[in-house]
């Protein structure tokens, strides 16, 4: 009997150690992801030579206006921003593909010999592209806002932002309301 009473401690010590070697593992875990998330701005950085474009800057990664679009729709703060954002990259995503494939179709039909390509197609496309542009505009200037709002740490920021910029072109003076 005391051989039985012997082995089932050792089977409950076992157990008990195990336990405990589990709550560790997974207190150490749960340390480690909770160190993991933490505040870092976004900022908005001007890239290329030529061609120009924005690119959105978190913890040194890289980001295009979906993909910060992705990442602020995760934020219930910035709902007001996300929705307005989504919106205008749909049109201007919309509005500037048709416009490109409107375009390309003469001069496709040119290119391979077509003594009369119908242009009024590219006269539409490039309306389209037009078209698109306010709708660009309109998503960086949400996104300047929300990048602003999330930066400040969801404080409003005041109604009144005036910047001067300069360079080598000359300066600019912005009041935004």
């Amino acid at each position: 009997m005391f051989h039985v009473f012997k082995e089932l401690c050792f089977f409950v010590a076992m157990k008990l150690s195990q336990l405990i070697l589990i709550f560790t593992m997974l207190t150490a875990f749960a340390y480690h992801a909770e160190a993991q998330i933490s505040y870092s701005p976004i900022t908005i950085e001007q890239k290329g030579t030529i061609f120009k474009h924005r690119v959105y800057m978190r913890s040194d990664v890289e980001m295009n206006g979906v993909q910060l679009l992705k990442l602020l729709g995760k934020d219930p703060n910035l709902n007001s921003y996300t929705k307005s954002m989504a919106v205008n990259t749909v049109f201007d995503k919309l509005f500037f593909t048709a416009g490109v494939v409107l375009v390309s179709l003469p001069v496709v039909d040119a290119i391979q010999g077509d003594d009369n390509p119908n242009w009024n197609l590219a006269y539409i496309g490039a309306s389209c592209i037009a078209v698109s542009v306010p709708f660009k505009i309109a998503f960086r200037k949400k996104a300047y806002q929300a990048v602003s709002y999330y930066n400040s740490g969801y404080n409003q920021t005041s109604g009144l932002d005036v910047q001067f910029d300069i360079s080598p072109v000359g300066g600019k003076l912005s009041i935004r309301f």
